[in-house]
């Protein structure tokens, strides 16, 4: 632990050097070939944070204690760099830069920022070397760069201009990452002035922003190569910007695609101008979690044919897609309206008596539904399933688990799922309430082609369903863990144009900015596994 402690030493000091120069020159170091850059905004992450009162912050307490204990040198460091914030070292007002790609099959990262006040930042390094590893620092060139004498791993280099930082995941050589930095200084070309997508990324970035590529998402999928078949996305990009506010933390992700996907993309628009939602009637109005979309199924396919989304559900329940695109109209809506809390025994943990191996679980209640342009699918699904399927009047029903049953029907050209059997009854006897999902605030999104809602007050919840969630959170039955939380209200989320999409964390307490709350929380959320960790420990 007090390992981990220098760390935090480190990281409060080099926090409190800054400045507010604007020299945006370190950018050029972003190579045009990065598959992702993370880009942050520490003047407004200080303001929004109220990093004015570091004080606050538990983990602050505990960092500048240890600081403290080490050395009296670095002690009277840090005060004076908090005295005097801008007295020296590296500029993290301006924005800072994290980028990577995968060499070699491994993964390299840099962070690069603005350097302030060279000499200065060498001056608080020696110091801080000094404190941390009770022996003087030595200084080397390299390629125009100063770096520090046998430190390698992370490397670190800067100039009058410009700072690195660079590592990588485990097993990665010292000469690779050297290498890594010398094709990052010596390359000629640069992302940030050659790459259209990132200028628009960094023009409208806000406090925490993520940009990356196609290629990087190739690293989750696990179709090796392109079929050829359909879009490759390699060339295109996202950005996802992250800004916090009094009420919330705003989310907003924008595809980029490059020219010739975007043009293919004309011809198949994805998303429908807004869903027909003249079947929502026949859901409740109370919602706890609910996701609607209103699709064309052919485009949908053919832009993520290569993707393998859900590829392991469908899988299992032997889901013919091409059937599925030929009979789905596009309009779907899934919402958990309610729980059922009942018990589970699972036969292979018992080995006495049965009782002591009963567990309590909650089953979301569900219902589920999507515009058909025929029953081929739905007919299909039941042949398929025949042997586990059984017909109960207008309806059929296939048992998913020992514990939970599935109700399914086709009419008037709706496939109806749900796991109620009164919710069933009611669909076919065509009972309808005045009070239903129409009626109610969760359709206020549903003008969009996409929208979702997960409702975060677990307040709301019913009682046995709050101790259940609980249980299921690390920490979650302490009264700390649930007091953070209390804290957040509620998720949504909406697709705003074809290649935009929005949403909102709300959270309840609206007197702070929502970043000092979240950072709190999670001031917390340390202070509390620290001190159980110490308890467990014997300290």
């Amino acid at each position: 632990m007090k390992k981990l402690f220098k760390y935090y030493s480190i990281l409060i000091i080099i926090l409190l050097i800054s400045s507010c120069n604007k020299n945006d020159d370190y950018t050029i170091l972003i190579p045009t070939d990065a598959d992702f850059v993370a880009l942050i905004n520490p003047k407004s992450i200080a303001e929004k944070g109220n990093f004015n009162k570091l004080e606050q912050y538990k983990i602050y307490q505990l960092a500048e204690n240890e600081i403290k204990n080490q050395d009296p040198i670095l002690d009277e460091l840090l005060k004076n760099i908090k005295d005097n914030p801008t007295s020296a070292g590296v500029d993290i007002i301006s924005p800072i830069y994290i980028f990577g790609q995968k060499l070699n099959e491994k993964n390299m990262v840099a962070t690069i920022a603005n350097m302030r006040d060279k000499d200065q930042f060498e001056e608080h390094l020696t110091t801080i070397y000094k404190s941390i590893y009770k022996k003087d620092i030595s200084f080397e060139k390299v390629d125009g760069f100063t770096t520090i004498s046998g430190f390698n791993k992370p490397f670190m280099a800067w100039n009058k201009s410009q700072f690195i930082l660079i590592a990588s995941e485990f097993g990665v050589n010292e000469k690779s990452i050297k290498d890594y930095f010398t094709k990052i200084i010596n390359d000629k070309h640069s992302l940030a002035k050659e790459n259209n997508s990132f200028a628009d990324f960094v023009k409208n970035s806000q406090d925490i922003n993520v940009w990356y590529t196609g290629n990087f998402l190739k690293n989750f999928s696990k179709k090796e190569e392109n079929t050829g078949k359909n879009l490759d996305f390699t060339k295109s990009s996202w950005v996802n910007l992250i800004s916090f506010t009094s009420d919330g933390i705003n989310f907003t992700q924008k595809f980029h695609p490059d020219a010739i996907t975007k043009v293919e993309l004309q011809k198949r628009p994805m998303w429908k101008s807004k869903i027909n939602t003249d079947f929502f009637k026949y859901f409740p109005a109370q919602s706890y979690l609910n996701v609607g979309l209103g699709i064309y199924p052919t485009n949908t396919r053919y832009i993520f044919e290569n993707q393998n989304f859900l590829t392991d559900f469908l899988n299992q329940y032997e889901i013919d897609l091409s059937k599925l695109e030929d009979s789905f109209e596009g309009d779907a809506l899934l919402s958990v309206y309610d729980f059922e809390v009942g018990k589970a025994f699972n036969a292979t943990d018992f080995f006495g008596k049965k009782d002591n191996f009963i567990k309590q679980v909650v089953y979301p209640q569900f219902v589920m539904a999507g515009k058909m342009k025929n029953d081929l699918f739905f007919n299909e699904f039941v042949k398929t399933h025949k042997e586990k399927i059984k017909f109960q009047g207008n309806y059929f029903m296939l048992p998913i688990s020992t514990n939970m049953t599935i109700y399914m029907t086709y009419k008037n050209n709706l496939m109806y799922i749900t796991n109620n059997q009164v919710m069933m009854s009611r669909f076919l006897n065509n009972d309808v309430s005045q009070i239903n999902f129409v009626t109610s605030e969760y359709a206020t999104n549903s003008r969009n082609a996409m929208f979702g809602y997960v409702n975060l007050n677990f307040d709301q919840y019913p009682e046995q369903v709050q101790q259940y969630i609980y249980q299921q959170i690390p920490f979650g039955n302490t009264k700390e863990m649930q007091t953070i939380l209390s804290n957040f209200d509620y998720i949504d989320y909406r697709v705003s144009d074809e290649y935009t999409k929005t949403g909102k964390i709300h959270m309840k307490n609206k007197d702070k900015n929502s970043l000092e709350i979240i950072l709190l929380l999670l001031d917390q959320a340390y202070s509390l596994f620290f001190s159980q960790t110490q308890q467990q420990n014997g300290n």
